[in-house]
């Protein structure tokens, strides 16, 4: 996985809460640990960190908001998750609010990061 410059990320994530900053951090370092041949990029425009396996478009993105973080997949319709933590009404993509550390040991949350990496092998 691609390494970051620290300014690059904490260019992007300036304008967010200290609690909102620290958890794009640890959910990257999630990311990392369950899909480590994914690729990392940040995209300044649209204020998100997108993760790429192969080719073709990236299979989840870190969007952080003010206060919390959002983690999209961009093909959300497709994964089943029992627990209910997708949440959204668009034609492919779907998100998961984290609000907190806790949220990141949602062993639900680690299944669906999984599924959207395998969907996209």
């Amino acid at each position: 996985m691609k390494r970051f410059e620290m300014d690059e990320i904490q260019t992007l994530i300036k304008n967010n809460s200290l609690e909102a900053q620290k958890l794009v951090y640890e959910l990257r370092k999630l990311i990392q640990r369950l899909v480590p041949g994914s690729k990392e990029k940040i995209y300044k425009g649209w204020g998100v960190i997108d993760y790429q396996l192969g080719a073709g478009r990236d299979f989840i993105s870190i969007g952080p908001q003010k206060k919390y973080v959002n983690l999209y997949f961009m093909r959300g319709v497709e994964l089943t998750h029992p627990a209910k933590l997708l949440e959204g009404t668009g034609k492919n993509m779907r998100h998961v609010k984290i609000r907190s550390s806790k949220d990141l040991e949602n062993e639900q949350l680690h299944k669906l990061i999984l599924r959207a990496a395998k969907l996209k092998k």
